[in-house]
């Protein structure tokens, strides 16, 4: 069983968001039970949400390339509420079939599953995925870019093992050629 830190940090940083994974949610369950695929939920705090926009995407990289465009993006904020709260996540429809589908809600919207247009996924080949993030809540700061979960499709019938959670092991799974999928999000506040 996982506990979502629910406090603050009070050392003085400025942060636009705070953000925690929420493993085991009643969304990650119902996916994952159905056999439909892969559900990344966050839990989501915006302390200035009537300032802030919030940006989320999927980057894909495949033979240690970034591919052209990213895979699919929304945007929210600038709430007519001074806080909110709410739940975020990305969803990976039905991997290595070679008819995968993407999905991302945000606490004000989504975007509907559909079809990757610039899909590197190959059917059957072995893949594994985590998030990038703890359970424990995350401040952002105004501008910051961070990486929420990661898919990782190996070109071969092995899988290693890599850090979602450090940078540089991620960059490493990327130049080995891994087909590697990276939900990010990024959060600005207004000047």
């Amino acid at each position: 069983m996982f506990l979502i830190g629910c406090s603050k940090p009070t050392n003085g940083e400025n942060y636009v968001a705070y953000i925690s994974a929420n493993p085991e949610s009643e969304y990650e369950k119902t996916i994952e039970e159905l056999g439909m695929g892969i559900l990344y939920d966050f839990q989501i705090d915006l302390p200035y949400a009537d300032k802030t926009k919030v940006n989320l995407w999927i980057e894909g990289y495949k033979d240690g390339e970034k591919l052209p465009e990213d895979l699919s993006g929304i945007g929210f904020g600038h709430s007519p509420e001074k806080e909110e709260k709410g739940r975020l996540g990305f969803a990976l429809f039905k991997p290595s079939t070679g008819e995968e589908s993407l999905m991302i809600y945000t606490p004000s919207g989504r975007v509907e599953p559909h079809h990757i247009s610039l899909n590197p996924i190959e059917a059957s080949k072995p893949f594994g995925s985590g998030y990038g993030i703890s359970n424990d809540q995350v401040g952002i700061r105004s501008g910051e870019t961070i990486t929420l979960a990661v898919f990782q499709q190996s070109t071969n019938n092995i899988i290693e093992s890599f850090d979602f959670q450090d940078e540089d092991s991620i960059n490493e799974m990327i130049e080995k050629g891994y087909t590697v999928l990276l939900y990010k999000m990024k959060a600005e506040k207004d000047k």
